[in-house]
C-alpha cells in the first residue's frame, strides 16, 4: 500500500500566508492534525515499512507523529526533491496582499498554471521535473515490498498523484489535498509508466 500524506497545518498555513520553502513548524491544530491522522492509519493495521519527507520540519515531524501512533519500526528518510513548490518572491506574504498586489486572474494563474512560475520562483512543471527522478529512483523500486508512506506538500503530493496516475491532468489544480489527510493507493492501481 502507498500512503500521500500531507503535512499537518503549519504556523504560516495558520495565518494563510504563501510558505513555500519556509520551514514553518507545526502549529498546535498541526501537530492535532497529525496525530488524528496516525490513528486513522493505526485503524487501518497499517505499519509502514518506508517513510519518506521532505527536509522541511512540518512534514518530518508529522511523519515522526504517524510513526509513534502506528507502531511502525523504519527511519523517516528525507529527500530534497519532495520540498514544496518554491514560491520566489511572494513566499511569506499573505494570499490577500498577492491577490492585490497581483490582481485575481493573474495570481489564479501563478497558483493553477502548469508553466507560469512565481516571480523568482517554481512552475508546478518544474515540480514535476524535479520528482521524476526521485519517483524514478526511490518509489518504484519499493513496489509491493511493503507500506510506503509520503509526507509532503500541496504541490509535490499533487504532481506524484498526476505521475502515478492517481488522478487526471485536468484534475490536478482542483484536486482537494487538505492538511492532515491522506490517500490510501494500493501498488496495483499505479500508472506503470510515469512518463507516459
Amino acid at each position: 500500500m502507498l500512503v500521500l500524506a500531507r503535512h499537518g497545518l503549519s504556523l504560516y498555513n495558520e495565518a494563510n500566508l504563501l510558505t513555500g520553502r519556509t520551514d514553518s513548524k507545526l502549529s498546535d491544530d498541526g501537530i492535532i492534525e497529525a496525530e488524528t491522522l496516525g490513528n486513522e492509519i493505526k485503524d487501518k493495521s497499517i505499519r509502514f515499512d518506508y517513510i519518506f519527507t521532505s527536509p522541511m520540519s512540518r512534514t518530518i515531524d508529522t511523519a515522526n507523529i504517524i510513526l509513534e501512533k502506528t507502531f511502525s519500526v523504519c527511519d523517516v528518510i528525507t529527500d530534497e526533491r519532495l520540498v514544496e513548490r518554491d514560491c520566489g518572491d511572494l513566499t511569506g506574504i499573505s494570499k490577500e496582499e498577492a491577490l492585490i498586489t497581483f490582481g485575481q486572474r493573474k495570481f489564479r494563474n501563478l497558483q493553477k498554471s502548469f508553466d507560469i512560475p512565481y516571480p523568482n520562483g517554481e512552475s508546478f512543471d518544474n515540480v514535476v521535473d524535479r520528482i521524476i527522478s526521485w519517483v524514478e529512483e526511490e518509489l518504484l523500486p519499493l513496489q509491493h515490498k511493503g507500506h510506503t508512506l509520503i509526507i509532503s506538500h500541496h504541490h509535490v503530493l499533487r504532481a506524484l498523484s498526476m505521475l502515478l496516475g492517481i488522478i487526471k491532468d485536468e484534475e490536478i489544480h482542483t484536486f482537494p489535498f487538505p492538511t492532515g489527510k491522506a490517500i490510501y493507493v494500493p501498488w496495483i492501481n499505479l500508472k506503470k509508466n510515469i512518463l507516459l
